[in-house]
């Protein structure tokens, strides 16, 4: 358990900043322990990037601009 403490908004900040990894190629970095054991190793060494990755986290990007708007987060939401 943490010992951090904050709002639902700050803890998804938090994890979305944690997420803006990429590789070499300007693809997000997968990491490791992924859902599909096939490729659960992929990003052990750090270099693992992941094209379904990129686009969810555009997705999540895109989503979570209005929620920042509506915090009155302009510096983020844009």
């Amino acid at each position: 358990m943490s010992s951090n403490s904050g709002t639902l908004y700050e803890h998804c900040l938090n994890a979305i900043e944690r997420s803006l990894r990429f590789g070499e190629h300007g693809i997000p970095l997968m990491g490791a322990g992924d859902w599909n054991d096939g490729m659960n190793t992929v990003g052990n060494k750090g270099k693992g990037e992941s094209i379904w990755l990129g686009w969810f986290m555009y997705k999540i990007l895109v989503d979570f601009s209005g929620i920042c708007r509506k915090k009155g987060d302009a510096e983020r939401a844009d």
